[in-house]
């Protein structure tokens, strides 16, 4: 039988997240996986492209889950993505320097939430921004 690692896009993982049906999402330097932690099926792009429509086509640096549905995903090209699994969709903010309220930097290096459920991204490692909910929404 073959290691979880050996099932996964690549055995190199950058980041994990756990959604509110048990799935645990995981970020490899070879795109997104997702496994199904009771039967531990794992899907990725290659097996399941039905399943990976609404999810972006990235080498994700991190991820976070949210209490909205959404998961969080960030790389280091192309900014910062919202994947909302109750819409089935996926949606990209990224840096444009014609747009003042664009994120400053497309190198998303971090993810978090704090106590009263703010999410906070970080650029670049020495930048973390808030993301306003006129923003997110």
């Amino acid at each position: 039988m073959n290691s979880a690692s050996e099932k996964f896009s690549s055995s190199n993982i950058r980041s994990l997240t756990e959604d509110n049906d048990g799935n645990i999402w995981v970020a490899t330097d070879n795109g997104i996986n997702i496994m199904n932690k009771q039967s531990g099926k794992i899907s990725t792009r290659a097996n399941d492209s039905r399943r990976f429509r609404y999810i972006p086509n990235i080498n994700a640096e991190v991820m976070l889950y949210d209490k909205e549905g959404n998961i969080w995903i960030g790389d280091d090209v192309t900014g910062l993505y919202r994947v909302d699994l109750n819409k089935r969709e996926f949606e990209n903010y990224r840096e444009d320097p014609t747009d003042q309220n664009s994120l400053a930097n497309n190198n998303i290096t971090n993810i978090s939430l704090d106590r009263s459920g703010v999410l906070w991204v970080n650029i670049n490692l020495f930048t973390w921004i808030r993301l306003y909910i006129d923003f997110i929404r």
